[in-house]
């Protein structure tokens, strides 16, 4: 199924692809000398297609989470289909030799701007980024990274410890629970426990 996601994933290629097909056709049509300038600036300009076809698959199985990546990949779409077109607007409207120069420099742009935005959200997603524990330089509180789950308890991690108060690692708190055969001798308040004796909890 094809998810909005997706289609913001593929969206600055297709707006690259379609600008190169344009210069090249328009290069070629002027003089059969810009051939092999233009087949080179083609070339180049898909090049930053090749590594998104490389991750895609890795990138695909992260489905499950597509209500997150719609967003997501709205942000960075649109970062960078911004840059893309900005840097195509400049060349053409110089024209000559500053359309290829441009459509290469937009194509590569637009894939940094592209994996930049949102770098640290679109990590989390990643398995290999959930158990990564960093520790500040300052030696403060050992400082665990979001989308963090404690391996011992399964629960989130929030800071240094996990939603129900487990540290990383640590197993999970089990409280005594009073039983209804000794609710009889359960103390109505803390005073009146610790007067009856039991001051071995004081500390």
């Amino acid at each position: 199924m094809i998810r909005k996601w997706m289609l913001c994933y593929w969206i600055n290629y297709v707006v690259i692809i379609l600008n190169a097909i344009l210069f090249l056709s328009t290069f070629i049509s002027i003089s059969y000398l810009n051939i092999t300038p233009s087949v080179i600036s083609f070339v180049i300009c898909m090049v930053p297609m090749v590594f998104s076809l490389v991750s895609w698959s890795a990138i695909r199985k992260l489905d499950a989470n597509h209500v997150y990546l719609d967003s997501l990949f709205m942000k960075k779409s649109a970062a960078s289909l911004f840059t893309i077109i900005v840097i195509l607007a400049w060349s053409w409207w110089g024209g000559g030799l500053a359309v290829l120069v441009g459509s290469i420099v937009a194509s590569w742009a637009g894939l940094f701007i592209f994996w930049l935005v949102g770098k640290k959200d679109f990590s989390c997603l990643f398995p290999e980024q959930k158990n990564n524990v960093v520790v500040p330089r300052t030696r403060g509180h050992e400082m665990i990274t979001s989308f963090e789950i404690n391996p011992t308890t399964g629960l989130p991690m929030m800071g240094a410890v996990d939603s129900k108060g487990n540290a990383y690692g640590a197993p999970a708190h089990e409280p005594k629970i009073y039983s209804d055969s000794s609710s009889s001798s359960r103390p109505d308040n803390i005073y009146d426990y610790f007067s009856s004796g039991n001051d071995h909890y004081r500390n």
